[in-house]
């Protein structure tokens, strides 16, 4: 009976209260009906400290408490001027304040007082909302620059047991740093080391492809959301800064630094995230084309230029960004390979600067065969059929030179490569030769049926086969060269061999029947 009793005094007297003292404590709202009730019986409570949120401030004067604390947001329920809707009101902010004293037992805790609120009556004409005209009851969120994040079009009552407040904070965060760095985009005056920052923030924004809200690509009209537990928010800051002069920002940031004599760590794990399209671009745009833009050259540009002195850095240089030399190598190579892959449509001058990043590399690195071997399995998604047979005859010529044989050079160029890659394993590496010989056939198969290359792609497999463990491709393509070659009888030999390693192996009966296919057709002569 207790309390039932004190529980009704409280909740009648949220009007008064507000009025006369203008702010909330824990022991106020814990005398909430729907949560524990201090009573003689039941007072365990008791923190060293007592947080308390000030809640009948008018509008600007709740923004100002917040001006200088970029870190704080501000919410302001607009609603119904009566008694009902502003007890609503109050229990939404309680459980902020539950919520919070969980975190400050014994003090006062900085990093958890995160928000302040204000209750705007739908008759004060002095509040407006900058995105309708008609104003509904509504649940807005502020920065400390009195820029609107997002609002809610619902009255307070909707959100009274709303209890998400760590998960709302990080999403203001989050949109925060979209405000923040396009003020320093748009700005016509940013320092470099403001431009640095605006890119570095960019990047770091969480982009959930719910396909909500926020903000309209103008050529295919989706929209991107920043944000993740209001992801129904009907309107929120709209980035003003145009990709074209965002990307342009950053080709010019890269041009200044790369006149500096010091490197930027964060500015490399940047550069290494766009390049590889998890950066500012796809945070702000969703940009998913992995051809390189402009911008990117110079960008690879920078990290060529750098190489050396990159890879002596430590993972902790780049906040943990694994940064050795085989990495870094990839991270430059990959990219070069998407804008080289002809399913993604590049145009032949971007190939062609591709191809040309890839002699620069392999002429600074001669004895880097991971470098050439990649830029090889670059070539074969290409139809550069001149450039990918000068390139893999010379590749292959290293390990099967006729002076020494092909187990001795590999073993050579394996522990070349085992300096800087403690990762690389002997047996992977001979499976990584044999697979790129055979890519290297498959090329001339679909680009030529002339027969001094069916006769190399030929040559290439056969050396290789001492060493392949898994034969049956080799001979699956060595029967496809010599059909095309004009020996159908060993054609067909070889067929049967892939047929029976097949087995052997333990390949899975799709393979199988496309081996069964294969002899067939070369039986047929229906290739």
């Amino acid at each position: 009976m207790m309390k039932f009793f004190i529980a009704l005094i409280v909740l009648s007297s949220y009007n008064s209260f507000s009025q006369e003292k203008g702010h909330l404590t824990y022991k106020e709202v814990f005398q909430d009906t729907t949560r524990i009730i201090l009573t003689e019986e039941n007072n365990t409570y008791q923190p060293d400290y007592v947080v308390t949120i000030k809640h009948d401030r008018n509008f600007n004067e709740a923004l100002n408490t917040i001006k200088n604390e970029p870190k704080k947001f501000l919410i302001v329920v607009y609603d119904a001027p009566n008694i009902e809707t502003y007890n609503n009101y109050l229990h939404y902010v309680g459980n902020y304040v539950l919520d919070t004293q969980r975190h400050m037992y014994y003090g006062y805790e900085k990093e958890f007082d995160r928000f302040e609120f204000c209750f705007i009556k739908n008759t004060d004409k002095a509040y407006t909302n900058t995105f309708k005209k008609q104003m509904n009851a509504s649940i807005a969120y502020y920065n400390a620059s009195g820029d609107c994040l997002y609002y809610l079009e619902r009255p307070v009552a909707a959100e009274m047991e709303f209890y998400e407040w760590d998960t709302l904070y990080k999403d203001l965060i989050n949109a925060n740093k979209l405000v923040t760095c396009d003020k320093l985009f748009t700005a016509e005056n940013t320092s470099i080391k403001d431009m640095k920052n605006a890119f570095l923030i960019a990047s770091d924004i969480n982009h959930w492809e719910t396909g909500d809200f926020i903000m309209a690509d103008e050529e295919t009209e989706e929209t991107l959301n920043y944000y993740n537990y209001l992801d129904e928010a009907e309107q929120g800051y709209q980035l003003k800064a145009s990709k074209e002069l965002v990307i342009q920002r950053w080709k010019n940031t890269i041009e200044i630094l790369a006149k500096e004599s010091t490197l930027d760590n964060r500015i490399i794990s940047a550069i290494i995230n766009e390049l590889s399209r998890q950066g500012f671009s796809k945070a702000l745009f969703n940009e998913s084309n992995k051809l390189l833009r402009e911008d990117d050259f110079v960008a690879l540009a920078y990290l060529f230029n750098n190489y050396d002195e990159i890879v002596t850095k430590t993972r902790a240089d780049y906040d943990y960004l694994y940064m050795d030399e085989h990495s870094l190598i990839y991270s430059i190579m990959i990219p070069l390979r998407e804008t080289m892959d002809k399913d993604n449509q590049p145009s032949n001058e971007s190939v062609q600067k591709a191809i040309n990043y890839f002699h620069k590399l392999m002429a600074n690195y001669e004895e880097n065969t991971i470098i050439e071997s990649y830029f090889i399995y670059s070539l074969s998604f290409t139809d550069e059929t001149t450039e990918f047979l000068k390139n893999y005859d010379h590749y292959f010529a290293k390990y099967a030179n006729g002076s020494t044989n092909l187990i001795t050079n590999l073993d050579k160029y394996y522990n070349l490569e085992k300096e800087s890659n403690d990762a690389l394993q002997w047996e992977n590496y001979k499976r990584e030769f044999v697979a790129l010989a055979n890519i290297s056939a498959t090329f001339i198969l679909n680009h030529s049926k002339e027969k001094d290359k069916i006769q190399k792609a030929i040559y290439w497999l056969e050396t290789c086969l001492p060493i392949d463990e898994k034969k049956h491709e080799s001979f699956a393509t060595l029967s496809k060269l010599y059909y095309f070659f004009g020996e159908k009888e060993k054609a067909l030999a070889m067929a049967v061999n892939a047929i029976d390693y097949a087995k052997k192996e333990a390949a899975d009966e799709e393979l199988l029947s496309e081996l069964v296919k294969n002899k067939k057709k070369i039986k047929e002569n229906t290739y």
